[in-house]
Formats: C-alpha cells, structure tokens, sequence
C-alpha cells in the first residue's frame, strides 16, 4: 500500500463521529499504522486489507473507538504483523 492510498483510507474516517478530522499528526500516524498493519496475506492484497478494514469501521461504528479499536478489528480477520 502506497502513503497515498493509506491517506485516502485514513480520510474517508473522517465520516465516523468524534474522528479527529484535520489534525495532521492523527492522519500521519494512522497511515503509518495501515501501512504497517497492511502487509498482505495469502488471497488479499494490502490495499485489500486496507478497504476490508475501513468499510468495516464505516459500517459498523458509530462514532471513533480509537486506534487500539481498530487495530482490535483488523487483527479479527488478519493476522497483525510484529
């Protein structure tokens, strides 16, 4: 997954209620986080990883739970990578 894509993700939070939209620091550190949680699996792609993992927390959140909360849901379905 390119930074470029990551940010993209990390933009499209910004419908979740409570995200904290325009801080740039926020939106740095959670495509960082993407990208290093995105590594690939056998039968998806990172930027797969990537969609599943943000139309998941568009879908079913309410409002923003946090990175750790995230970071829960992603390792639901893949595996995090050390």
């Amino acid at each position: 997954m390119t930074i470029e894509e990551a940010l993209g993700f990390v933009d499209e939070l910004g419908a979740v209620r409570y995200f904290p939209r325009g801080d740039a620091a926020v939106r740095a550190a959670l495509a960082g986080r993407l990208m290093a949680w995105c590594s690939g699996v056998p039968g998806s792609t990172p930027k797969q990883q990537g969609r599943w993992l943000i139309d998941k927390i568009l879908d079913t959140w309410t409002e923003w739970q946090g990175v750790a909360a995230m970071r829960e849901l992603f390792g639901s379905r893949f595996p995090i990578p050390k």
